[in-house]
Formats: C-alpha cells, structure tokens, sequence
C-alpha cells in the first residue's frame, strides 16, 4: 500500500507492476511467490467520481493517506496536503476498476509466462488493507447497497430505506451492548451489513482472481480482532465459512498498548 502505485488516472501499467515482481523473483529465483495486491484506487478518482466518496452522515468525507483513513473523525485530515479523500468500498465504480486492473496483472503474467511460479494473492485495501469499515459509510454507493441488503434479508424492496444515524449506537467504546427488537432494529441492520459487505466485495474480487488465472490459486485475506465483534474487525464469520473466493484468514488479536 505505500507503494509503488501502478493504478493512476492514465490507467493500469500492468508492464510496470509485472516489472516490479520480475525484480522479487530474479532475487530469489527457486521460490514460488504469494503475491500481495491493493486494489486501492488513486487520489484523483474521488475527483472524478465525487458520488464514490465515503462520507458520514452530514455529508463529510472521509480522508486517509495510502492504507489508512482517519479513523479518529471525518474530515480530520482535510488539511492535511498529503490526504485524499475515501472512496467508498461499496462503490460500483472502483470495483469495476479494480477488477479491470486485476485482469490486465493477470494476463500480463500469463504473457510473460512468470504466472508459472505464482501460487496466490493476498489481496488488500482500504484501512490498513482489511477493507476495516473503520467509520460508518453514508455515500451514495453504500446507501444503495444497504437497500439490497435488506430487500435480501427480509424478501421485499426497501426503496426508501436510509442508514440509521450512528450516533445512535454511543460512543465507540462505551456504545449500546444491547438493542430493542423493535426500535433498534435498523441500527441492527446496519451494523450487519457493514460487517457483512467488505467481505462480500473481498470475495467477488477473490472469484476474480481465480477465474482470471484458469488455474488453482489460493486467495488470502487478513484482519486484525476478527472474532472481536468491533466494527473495525469487520469480518461476519459465516461470510468466511461460506466462501467460495477466500481460502486463508490471517488473523490476529486485536492490537494493545
């Protein structure tokens, strides 16, 4: 994630990004390679595309620099002359990217013929590459696929439905332990489906990978406190079970200082 970056507005150097892993493998020319891959996109597509940026629920956006947003408030970062704004990782549109460039990689490596010695890709981005919802997502992308969300889980559209205001689940930390059937359902929902979404991006994008290469590859993912029920964790277990992208978890305890 700190670069060097191949993805920019001119597009994908997949020549480049080859070039760069042809290095690695001249140094150690009997290893097989696990590849690690970000498929964050570039300062400049929020410009672009200002309907993709995460923003929270008064319409700020969220800021980072490389792999990190500013978990500590949107629009923190703002000043900062090295910060860009988020993309949503619900967005259609990075995905469409992002898929585009992971196509490009692999044919490029076919070409090459350096595919022989790869064996998977450890895909990562957003915070701290765990696609780690680490504030809630209010754009228009999430907004939409919140709505899908629910239509999947209750049987019926929800056209009009909008993401509950997260202040109403507390203070990180000392926030709500227990929520009303009936009052707090869509804070519930909510909370489900940004647990749930990351993952279900992460897979579509691993399934990608696989039907790229044509061959068995292994796909790894990683997160920190996975079984800790954080947001920051972010990761619905029985989406990890369930998958058919994801082959490895790495997980780790959640960090204490």
């Amino acid at each position: 994630p700190n670069g060097p970056y191949f993805w920019t507005p001119q597009g994908f150097d997949a020549k480049g990004a080859v070039e760069e892993l042809r290095k690695q493998m001249r140094a150690s020319p009997k290893s097989v390679f696990l590849v690690g891959l970000s498929v964050n996109p570039y300062p400049e597509f929020a410009e672009e595309h200002p309907n993709e940026v995460w923003i929270d629920k008064d319409g700020k956006p969220q800021y980072g620099r490389d792999c990190h947003l500013a978990s500590d408030g949107f629009d923190s970062a703002s000043k900062d002359p090295k910060a860009w704004k988020g993309i949503s990782m619900m967005s259609p549109l990075w995905r469409e990217g992002a898929r585009k460039c992971i196509g490009e990689l692999i044919a490029e490596l076919k070409r090459t013929g350096l595919s022989k010695r790869i064996v998977g890709f450890h895909i990562s981005g957003f915070h701290d590459g765990q696609f780690a919802p680490a504030l809630y997502d209010y754009s228009v992308p999430a907004r939409n696929g919140y709505r899908k969300f629910l239509e999947r889980k209750y049987g019926r559209p929800f056209p009009d439905a909008v993401p509950p205001d997260y202040r109403r689940y507390g203070t990180y930390g000392s926030g709500k332990d227990f929520f009303a059937e009936a009052s707090d359902r869509d804070l519930v929902d909510f909370q489900e489906y940004m647990h749930k979404a990351p993952f279900e991006v992460q897979d579509d994008l691993a399934l990608h990978v696989k039907r790229c290469f044509g061959k068995d590859v292994i796909v790894v993912k990683w997160c920190m406190g996975a079984f800790g029920g954080a947001r920051q964790s972010e990761l619905d277990f029985t989406e990890f079970v369930n998958s058919k992208g994801i082959d490895i978890l790495v997980a780790r305890d959640v960090r204490t200082h």
